[in-house]
């Protein structure tokens, strides 16, 4: 009697599991934007395209930035992405390593030029202006995440983000 019991029970835990979950995608999945354009080798046929937006062009569908600001925080993340482009090598230590090409030891003009002109924007922004765009445009931290960091409301670094497009959009002239 105590055999089958315990054969119960043991059929009871197994059925009791729970079932498998359904996967998390986190926040990504919320940035795609699915959209039908007409197809490049077929002008004919339209398809579907998918692309993770940006969190700033979000926030500009939103209405939360304009159209100048959307244009200043993406040139200066694309100016930051092309100031650091590289070949990325593994390093076994925990972080990614940069090389340079083998028998090249200098910097292409276009990332000298992109540097230059990044310098010149974060001296108009402020130190704490160019952690704050780096982090939000480039790294694409939440708004949270920042707030936490900078110590302060949740509800003030989108301010602080749009203070920084701002002077960057005076500085470059972007007035749209």
């Amino acid at each position: 009697m105590a055999a089958s019991s315990a054969r119960k029970r043991a059929r009871a835990a197994k059925n009791t599991q729970p079932p498998p979950q359904k996967a998390d995608f986190g926040p990504i999945l919320s940035r795609v934007s699915v959209e039908t354009v007409a197809d490049p080798s077929n002008p004919l046929m339209t398809i579907r395209r998918a692309a993770v937006v940006p969190p700033y062009v979000a926030w500009w569908k939103r209405g939360g930035i304009d159209d100048a600001e959307r244009a200043a925080a993406a040139e200066y993340a694309d100016l930051w992405g092309s100031s650091r482009a590289s070949a990325p090598t593994a390093d076994y230590s925990g972080g990614v390593r940069y090389s340079v090409p083998q028998g090249r030891d200098h910097y292409s003009a276009a990332r000298v030029d992109a540097a230059t002109k990044l310098e010149r924007a974060n001296v108009v922004i402020g130190e704490d202006g160019a952690r704050l765009l780096v982090g939000y445009l480039c790294h694409e931290w939440p708004l949270r995440a920042l707030s936490k960091v900078r110590r302060e409301r949740v509800s003030d670094t989108p301010v602080a983000i749009r203070v920084a497009l701002g002077l960057l959009v005076r500085h470059w002239g972007m007035y749209l």
